[in-house]
């Protein structure tokens, strides 16, 4: 008899461990990190194991407390992090892109400069910025009134819109 009641406790108890499980849900984010710098992660519970896909592109260092994480972008590309809580429970998973600063600005101020042109796309290609598009809407890149200079690559060389 007194085996059975540890066996129904024992069930009971693994009952409402995985309900309190099922319970944290995964959250899935991302977050753009620049090369050389830090940003601060505070996922709002404190930390268990870390784990990090790449470490050449991104690292980590858990702060006292074990409430947040400094997160170091080291070279361009994409990593995930994942996030254990202190019961082991996965909690988080962050799609992070490392990225350079200079190169995010530049991308930025060419997506201005082409706002009028909704033909025309500014996208990253092999680590290059690149602007694309129809011939028509290059040519209509080029005549239009508002235009500034645009410098793009494609097919390896350099073209300007004049």
């Amino acid at each position: 008899m007194a085996a059975f009641l540890r066996l129904v406790t024992a069930a009971v108890l693994l009952a409402g461990a995985v309900q309190a499980q099922a319970q944290t849900s995964l959250v899935r984010e991302e977050k753009v990190v620049y090369m050389d710098e830090q940003q601060s992660f505070t996922p709002g519970y404190p930390v268990g194991d870390i784990a990090i896909g790449n470490p050449d592109v991104a690292d980590f260092k858990v702060q006292p407390g074990r409430r947040e994480i400094l997160l170091f972008g080291k070279g361009m590309g994409k990593t995930t992090l994942t996030v254990w809580d202190q019961q082991k429970v996965k909690r988080h998973e962050v799609l992070l892109s490392v990225a350079d600063r200079k190169t995010a600005e530049t991308e930025a101020e060419l997506r201005d400069m082409l706002k009028d042109l909704p033909s025309l796309q500014v996208r990253t290609l092999a680590g290059s910025l690149a602007i694309t598009g129809t011939p028509a809407a290059l040519a209509s890149a080029r005549t239009s009134p508002n235009r500034s200079w645009v410098v793009f690559k494609c097919s390896n060389a350099r073209a300007r819109l004049n």
